[in-house]
């Protein structure tokens, strides 16, 4: 069955490399859209530049930014990154790359993320635990990130039909 009838449009405004702080013109830009809804994901590369307080404070002003637009927010949790412990399974507790010293590690952005939606009632999908808890969620898209050296969004695609079951939970 069809996910989306000829009424739903679907605004992709997502940048590879964005912070909640780069794209703050473009969240002004979509809210006048004046779409029903806005996701908001945002971690990984926040990460790199400042810590889950700044993060904390960056995301709320999205929320409070939509929400005076009349717009519905919902906070969305990182994917999680393609590190995978001895065992092979899906970790989130990277610290230190070859390439950068992260501020955090990326579960504790999504455990703020949480934090904010909670402190502000608003719709929260927890991602990062998905992929990390469920193994019909992170078996499939760990052997696509290994045989296609894809990220975990990319293999996440594979398995959307999973996902948009988490969406259909919420309510409006």
């Amino acid at each position: 069955a069809p996910r989306f009838n000829a009424q739903t449009k679907v605004l992709n405004h997502a940048v590879n490399g964005a912070t909640l702080e780069s794209l703050s013109k473009k969240l002004d830009a979509l809210i006048q859209l004046k779409p029903d809804y806005v996701l908001i994901q945002f971690g990984h590369n926040d990460q790199k530049r400042y810590g889950t307080d700044v993060y904390s404070t960056h995301l709320k002003s999205y929320v409070d930014r939509v929400r005076t637009a009349g717009i519905k927010p919902i906070i969305v949790s990182s994917v999680t990154s393609r590190t995978f412990d001895k065992n092979g399974k899906i970790v989130s507790t990277m610290a230190k790359t070859e390439k950068f010293t992260f501020k955090a590690d990326l579960t504790s952005y999504a455990e703020m993320a949480k934090t904010v939606a909670s402190d502000n009632k608003v719709p929260f999908i927890d991602l990062h635990a998905m992929i990390l808890d469920d193994p019909e969620l992170s078996e499939v898209p760990k052997q696509i990130i290994r045989e296609r050296r894809c990220n975990a969004e990319w293999a996440l695609v594979q398995q959307m039909e999973l996902l948009a079951g988490r969406f259909e939970q919420i309510d409006d």
